[in-house]
């Protein structure tokens, strides 16, 4: 049963922050709103606490991540000092991402690729097209790579080494398709693969 306290802080989210992003669409918040979410949910462990909660409902769950997007997204040195750093938020996400309740891996999953593609700064982007070889999930990474690899993000070509040199033999399989069918549009990220095609001996 849900306690009193769980009511009054789910309602709290639901009501002072957005319950949904637009597709390729981050969210900023204001901080006084960050400042307000980090206070009420109780730092790190409280974030992943209500997310991984057998009884939260989804859209809390969704409205928790979102917030910690915007946390992702925030500048440092002023939002480092906070109870919920960028960092923190960077971890919270992949650990939600690593939940083996599928409707709550895609929470993860889905906001961490998001950021790789349209993260606030290149650090950001690259943090989280680089988190993804931390999965035992090779399958899911694997696309999660390939939609960065294939984007226009600056964080392409990052994506592109990783799956030419450090994601295994799914990651060059990956690759060669993505050669093979001329899928990269980011200039870097095209000399990246080119330089893979020489060494796997690729030819379209």
């Amino acid at each position: 049963m849900m306690t009193k306290k769980g009511c009054i802080l789910w309602g709290f989210l639901l009501l002072v922050l957005p319950t949904r992003l637009q597709s390729q669409e981050l969210l900023r918040l204001p901080k006084e709103q960050l400042t307000a979410f980090v206070t009420h949910i109780g730092g790190m462990s409280g974030a992943l606490t209500t997310i991984l909660a057998k009884p939260t409902p989804q859209s809390v769950r969704e409205t928790v991540a979102d917030s910690l997007v915007a946390i992702a997204n925030s500048l440092p040195p002023e939002s480092e000092t906070r109870a919920l750093s960028p960092s923190d938020a960077l971890a919270t996400l992949l650990t939600v991402a690593r939940s083996d309740v599928s409707e709550v891996s895609e929470i993860g999953w889905s906001r961490l690729t998001r950021m790789a593609l349209n993260g606030s700064t290149l650090l950001v982007r690259l943090n989280a097209v680089t988190l993804p070889g931390m999965f035992d999930d090779k399958p899911r990474g694997a696309s999660a790579l390939k939609k960065v690899a294939t984007s226009r993000s600056d964080a392409a070509a990052e994506a592109v080494r990783i799956l030419g040199s450090s994601y295994g033999p799914l990651g060059v399989t990956t690759l060669r398709g993505v050669f093979y069918e001329n899928l990269v549009v980011d200039k870097e990220a095209a000399g990246v693969i080119s330089a893979f095609a020489k060494r796997y001996k690729w030819t379209r």
